[in-house]
């Protein structure tokens, strides 16, 4: 049984960081780099959060019916809505964060995950944490701010001109708030979700199902209130292959989706939290090579505090179970493949 934890742990770890990595490149694609000859940035953020949704829709029911559970929400719908509302919220800070600054400090603010899911949980009484946990969050927290600290945090979005006229730090603080509205409310989301299993007898799916079903009459709803989906719908006619790159976005969203649930359920907010970090080190790497960030010997020294302290937590724990988690049982489910 603590084989097979540890190979699925393994995979689910796989899964997430591969789907994550594809998706922060189509990410910093789609928000940084124009379209057309004229290079038309893309500057609605809630309309690929829809994009998603709707791909998550329809994924997650497919999944239900096809296992042959039931569509019918497994908790009150009301309760969907709380991680619903703050996954929007966080989807939308941070896309819009990368108008403001790069994609590197971007990842600090991901990186630093850590800490508001242990914050949330002491709150919401959902897990217990002990020391070593603090310990491998700190040092992989300290690392990779070390990484992206120490190189550029401009965002390749503003030019030389616009720097010009604008105060750099209104800018720039303008995206550390995004980046802070972020943070927190990504840490709410996936605290949330661990809530909602230890509460309610429910699958992966059928909980994703409707914190999309949730999130996408939100984002709808934004899009058509504030008079950004006409002009939303203008740019992907425009620019077709936006809206193409929104949905290989989407399918690969959908997939980590299914991973992060799983995740969640099997092994806590916290382990999620600490796959994330590593997943978003790697990104910021391959950023790097794609997008031409240069790296500094402090960010290479930032990469060994992020090693180490992985590594730490790793021979602490016998197995992938981490016994500084005071885990809640897990509800066994006879259809429940993954």
């Amino acid at each position: 049984m603590v084989e097979f934890d540890k190979i699925r742990i393994g995979l689910y770890f796989v899964g997430i960081t591969a789907c994550f990595s594809l998706y922060s490149l189509i990410q910093e694609r789609l928000m940084t780099v124009g379209f057309g000859e004229d290079e038309e940035i893309f500057r609605y953020s809630v309309f690929i959060v829809l994009v998603n949704r709707i791909v998550t829709i329809l994924t997650s029911a497919g999944v239900l019916v096809a296992l042959g559970l039931p569509l019918t929400p497994s908790a009150p719908l009301l309760l969907f809505g709380v991680p619903s509302v703050a996954n929007v919220i966080g989807s939308a800070a941070q896309y819009e964060a990368l108008k403001y600054v790069s994609f590197p400090l971007q990842a600090l603010a991901k990186c630093a995950k850590s800490v508001p899911v242990m914050v949330w949980s002491w709150i919401t009484r959902a897990r217990k944490y002990y020391l070593m946990d603090y310990i491998a969050a700190g040092v992989v927290t300290f690392g990779c701010a070390m990484f992206v600290l120490t190189g550029d945090i401009s965002s390749p979005t503003l030019s030389g001109e616009d720097a010009a006229k604008s105060s750099m730090i209104v800018f720039t603080t303008t995206g550390l708030i995004l980046l802070s509205i972020f943070i927190v409310f990504d840490g709410l989301t996936c605290t949330v979700q661990d809530k909602l299993f230890g509460s309610f007898d429910m699958h992966s799916c059928n909980q994703l199902l409707y914190v999309s079903s949730w999130s996408a009459l939100l984002s709808a709803g934004f899009l058509l209130t504030s008079g950004q989906m006409k002009p939303a719908l203008e740019f992907v006619s425009r620019h077709p292959e936006s809206l193409q790159l929104m949905l290989l976005q989407s399918c690969v969203s959908t997939t980590v989706q299914l991973f992060i649930s799983f995740t969640i359920k099997q092994y806590g907010a916290l382990n999620f939290a600490l796959m994330m970090t590593v997943r978003q080190f790697l990104s910021i790497v391959l950023s790097c090579v794609i997008f031409k960030h240069e790296l500094t010997i402090l960010q290479w020294i930032g990469t060994l505090f992020v090693i180490s302290g992985l590594l730490t937590r790793t021979m602490k724990n016998s197995s992938a179970l981490s016994p500084g988690v005071k885990m809640i049982p897990v509800r066994k489910e006879s259809k429940d493949v993954i």
